[in-house]
């Protein structure tokens, strides 16, 4: 907004910046900034994570929570890495950081529990967010020939105003069990975009309808990766 004062002696009408716009704008993309950076980050981390490369990732990892510390998968991500240098404590740490950004994801509060509790290191069976997208996408109760669910009404999550402001996009990862319903269960993030993208996208997914997995005839539940894409369109 601008207001106008007027120079009354000259007769002359003079727009002046209202006052903090300045530094407004300033703090706006100086935010915006801070978001893109810290997405490069984790991206990095990721990348890195894949190559097996733990040591540099988990350097990236911390840099992308510097900038923003509450992205829930973010904090399980980097919990991973650190289970792959063999830091169960600091892998706990992260896990309990995780489900309370994320406290509706029963799946991150378990794996908190089982790495907190007694159970020894070579019996922990992590779930690797890496080692889950690679998952065959087979039934939940057994194997064999499936049919995989089909969606047949998806409407798109809602984008944050964040993520609009910085132009994020990007493409979120999940798993989800399809049951013989049709309806998606036990949702839970797989790849992270974060700012908000991540848990629109658990919600609308909750929200599709498949048609579910059929074997012999019969409708079964099955396990699949789910990825929702969001873009800004001009």
């Amino acid at each position: 907004m601008r207001r106008k004062v007027a120079w009354l002696a000259m007769g002359v009408a003079l727009t002046l910046p209202t006052p903090g716009l300045a530094r407004r704008k300033k703090e706006a993309k100086k935010e915006t900034n801070n978001i893109k950076d810290a997405i490069h980050h984790y991206e990095q981390g990721y990348r890195l994570f894949t190559l097996g490369k733990l040591v540099e990732a988990i350097e990236e990892y911390h840099a992308a929570l510097k900038l923003d510390p509450d992205e829930a998968y973010w904090h399980r991500d980097l919990a991973e890495a650190l289970m792959g240098k063999h830091d169960r404590q600091g892998a706990t740490q992260e896990y309990d950081l995780a489900s309370m950004y994320s406290p509706h994801d029963d799946g991150l509060r378990a794996r908190y529990e089982e790495l907190a509790g007694p159970k020894p290191d070579a019996e922990l069976k992590g779930p690797n967010p890496l080692a889950l997208l690679a998952m065959p996408k087979t039934p939940v109760s057994d194997g064999g020939d499936v049919v995989p669910p089909k969606g047949i009404e998806m409407p798109e999550p809602p984008y944050p105003e964040e993520a609009r402001r910085a132009q994020l996009q990007g493409v979120t990862v999940l798993l989800v069990i399809v049951g013989i319903d049709g309806k998606a269960s036990q949702v839970s993030v797989l790849k992270s975009l974060g700012f908000g993208l991540d848990q629109n996208a658990i919600d609308a997914v909750r929200t599709w309808k498949f048609k579910p997995a059929i074997k012999k005839g019969v409708p079964v539940p099955m396990r699949v990766t789910v990825e929702v894409t969001f873009r800004l369109f001009r």
